[in-house]
């Protein structure tokens, strides 16, 4: 939780960042907006001179000083159940897909499948089907006649 740290009554102007600046006291810069962004010189609001302790975040709020405890990154959270059963429903939808292609693979004969990747079942099926009429079965099973001597 928070602690307040002092109490200054400062009142924000709209369009100005507030801070604890490297002296421990409050100042205030212009924001710089829009396309032509610029750097505002800093301008010192109240004079505190807090010392600054590792570990502990400074803001301001309500125009007085806090500090809360800095985190060290993000805390491990037990797993949520919403995301298994995601998970879950996205691995059924793959396995059905290879099945459904697997299924359209043993359809169309062995010589004419050399590889099918796990896609939609119609794109899979649709390369299938072009690669079976692509090379006909007599004139890759039929051989030439033997020649005669005279």
């Amino acid at each position: 939780m928070a602690e307040k740290v002092a109490k200054t009554g400062v009142q924000k102007e709209k369009d100005y960042l507030y801070f604890l600046d490297k002296d421990g006291d409050i100042s205030r810069c212009q924001m710089s907006r829009g396309f032509n962004r610029q750097k505002f010189p800093q301008e010192k609001v109240a004079v505190l001179g807090i010392k600054r302790e590792e570990g502990y975040l400074y803001y301001l709020k309500n125009g007085d000083v806090y500090r809360s405890e800095r985190s060290n990154g993000r805390a491990k959270s037990a797993p949520k159940k919403t995301a298994k059963k995601g998970a879950t429903k996205m691995a059924k939808k793959v396995s059905v897909k290879k099945t459904a292609v697997k299924k359209a693979v043993k359809a169309v004969p062995k010589k004419a499948v050399k590889k099918v990747v796990a896609k939609p079942v119609k794109k899979a099926v649709a390369k299938v089907a072009v690669k079976a009429k692509a090379k006909p079965k007599a004139a890759a099973k039929a051989k030439p006649a033997p020649k005669k001597k005279k």
